[in-house]
């Protein structure tokens, strides 16, 4: 008996030890895991933040919506769940009956079932509140978000893409989407909920565990009247030449600021009918890599005069064509043999005179030099996703046609952003300025974080600048860009008419363009104007009009008036043509302004919210360059 006794006591002591261990010592964990058993975790979708224009147009708003899930495991009859909900969400039976089957997957060396599993994103909410009504076992109906874009299409291309999600973070797939998710998307929180032995939901037992973190907004340097002209004018004339595509980029020559950037695509088919690219679509302007042609004769013609190697009055005796290693190079233009300073080579797109000027003054070391401090070969500091480089040849592959080849922009690659930055940087007086395309961050309290523009490096001086700015004022007055004069303003600005490259040499279409800026003698916008194989295929003639619809529209929206130096300027070139001759033989008709456009300060600006709403190709040396060169 006492033996008996004994052991009775003993496992009582046991068992109380082991509720003492239980119950006091191993408290927390045994709570913890007794939580995981009966409850889930979700996610809360913070709210991802806006896009703005710089005058406070909402381009990107994250409005409600809903979602609409399933657990398979409380859904005891697939096929008959998936007949009911088929006439209210609009899906296949079959689509929704496989969403419900219960599926098996190993976590951690274990067997466990799927408990939750999509069935639709982006809900109505009357439909969403019809799936709640009917109360079937095991479908949800999750708050959620999605993007809306008030401004339709305006900007779709830079804008980007956002991939929608349900219970994780909705992110940016593309465009300024992408490059600043960080910012817009936020941080999600976590909601807990008990549940019941069979996985039912036990009413009123939610609680936070981690509160969502809205994301910042974001105000872009775009303007929308002048993005939606150099959309609509872009559109236009990419229609009418029948050409591939087009992009366009205005630029404020005081901060960098992009005032617009346009890309507008066309399918091959002769019948196909030009769009504005949409979200998610190449960003030509700075993912369109190409061959520029004579815009690049900025490089040569500044950087000859910079060294000292010529000078504004250094004649040339000029042939229209010449040969370049095995192969001929020649102007478009027929002529005898010219007296030509730079000036008039700039103004009359000589290939041979800028070619003879290169050799003249660069070794392929110092031409690769001159092209790189410039910006080309590397990509601009915007820093955008889906940016290219560029591609410039290495000197020591120019061989016999390099040297030529590249002074004339060919045998290199350039986006249109890169060839606007080159501009900027002699229309500002030789000083570079990063483009920038984000001008504030709002946080969710509505405090607005300006963020500051950069100068760049000096790349050539003062005085080579402004005899630069002369220079591209009469290929405007004077020469091959005639079609990009705008009454009451003097306009500088160089033509470029290029064959594309491509496997088998150059040929096969054309890239026609013109880049420049306005007033000439006190610049304060510049912008390029880039066609993909247009009918007309001279730059003077395809993009130069277009150039001056966007840049009339532009000076006028950013409230810029002509300097006194403009008036009466056509009076110094004897030869000197009328401006917008017949020679412009595309009408380009005045756009409408969408309503949505507010009203600007002296500054081109309004008022934003004070708060966020809740709701690389491989180059060679051209074998033989063709005749375009305007």
């Amino acid at each position: 008996m006492g033996i008996f006794l004994a052991f009775v006591l003993l496992c009582l002591a046991a068992l109380g030890g082991r509720l003492f261990t239980v119950q006091i010592t191993q408290s927390a964990m045994w709570q913890n895991k007794a939580r995981i058993q009966s409850s889930r975790t979700t996610n809360i979708v913070a709210a991802r933040g806006n896009i703005y224009s710089r005058d406070g147009v909402p381009l990107a708003l994250d409005v409600p919506s809903d979602t609409i899930a399933v657990d398979p495991e409380q859904v005891a009859d697939p096929t008959l769940v998936a007949q009911q909900l088929q006439p209210v969400l609009g899906l296949d039976v079959a689509t929704l009956e496989t969403a419900m089957r219960r599926e098996t997957y190993v976590e951690g060396g274990r067997s466990r079932q799927r408990r939750w599993r999509l069935i639709a994103a982006g809900v109505d909410a009357n439909v969403a509140s019809t799936v709640a009504s009917m109360g079937l076992p095991g479908i949800t109906v999750e708050a959620s978000s999605k993007r809306a874009h008030p401004a339709d299409a305006l900007a779709g291309s830079l804008l980007g893409v956002v991939t929608p999600g349900f219970g994780v973070q909705p992110i940016g797939g593309s465009g300024i989407e992408l490059q600043y998710n960080g910012i817009l998307a936020g941080r999600p929180g976590k909601l807990i909920d008990d549940r019941t032995g069979s996985g039912i939901e036990i009413p009123r037992s939610q609680q936070v565990d981690i509160a969502a973190r809205a994301g910042q907004s974001i105000v872009l340097t775009l303007d929308e009247a002048i993005q939606y002209d150099a959309e609509q004018t872009l559109l236009r004339q990419v229609q009418a030449q029948s050409a591939t595509g087009g992009t366009a980029v205005v630029m404020d020559l005081r901060n960098g600021d992009v005032l617009a950037m346009a890309s507008v695509t066309r399918a091959a088919d002769p019948s196909a009918v030009a769009r504005v690219a949409p979200p998610g679509a190449l960003n030509q302007a700075i993912g369109l890599g190409y061959s520029p042609g004579s815009v690049m004769k900025i490089v040569t013609i500044s950087k000859a005069l910079d060294k000292g190697c010529i000078t504004p009055t250094t004649t040339f005796q000029v042939p229209d064509h010449m040969q370049n290693g095995n192969f001929p190079l020649r102007d478009d233009e027929v002529h005898g043999i010219e007296t030509w300073t730079a000036r008039d080579i700039l103004t009359h797109s000589s290939n041979v005179g800028t070619a003879m000027i290169a050799r003249l003054c660069f070794t392929p070391s110092e031409l690769d030099g001159a092209l790189r401090a410039y910006g080309f070969g590397r990509a601009t500091p915007l820093g955008f996703t889906g940016e290219i480089s560029g591609a410039l040849l290495s000197p020591d592959r120019y061989y016999t046609t390099g040297l030529a080849s590249n002074a004339i922009g060919y045998s290199l690659m350039a986006t249109p952003m890169q060839i606007l930055d080159a501009y900027a940087t002699v229309a500002r007086g030789g000083q570079s300025i990063d483009p920038r395309l984000v001008r504030e961050t709002i946080d969710p309290s509505g405090t607005h974080h300006e963020l500051a523009s950069h100068v760049g490096a000096r790349v050539v001086a003062p005085w080579t600048a402004a005899a630069m700015r002369g220079f591209f004022a009469n290929v405007v007055r004077a020469g091959t860009g005639t079609c990009a004069a705008i009454p009451g303003f003097e306009v500088a600005g160089k033509t470029g008419t290029v064959r594309k490259s491509g496997a088998h040499g150059y040929g096969g279409g054309y890239y026609a363009s013109f880049v420049g800026f306005a007033p000439a003698t006190a610049p304060r916008l510049a912008a390029i104007v880039v066609l993909d194989n247009p009918g007309s295929q001279y730059g003077g003639k395809a993009a130069a009009p277009v150039f001056a619809q966007i840049m009339t529209t532009a000076l006028a929206r950013m409230q810029v008036t002509s300097p006194a130096d403009d008036t009466g300027a056509a009076t110094q070139y004897s030869d000197a043509k009328p401006l917008r001759s017949a020679a412009c033989n595309v009408p380009l008709p005045q756009p409408t302004v969408p309503s949505s456009v507010n009203a600007v300060d002296q500054n081109g600006e309004s008022p934003l919210p004070t708060a966020a709403p809740s709701v690389a190709a491989h180059t060679t040396a051209a074998p033989g360059v063709a005749r375009p060169g305007g």
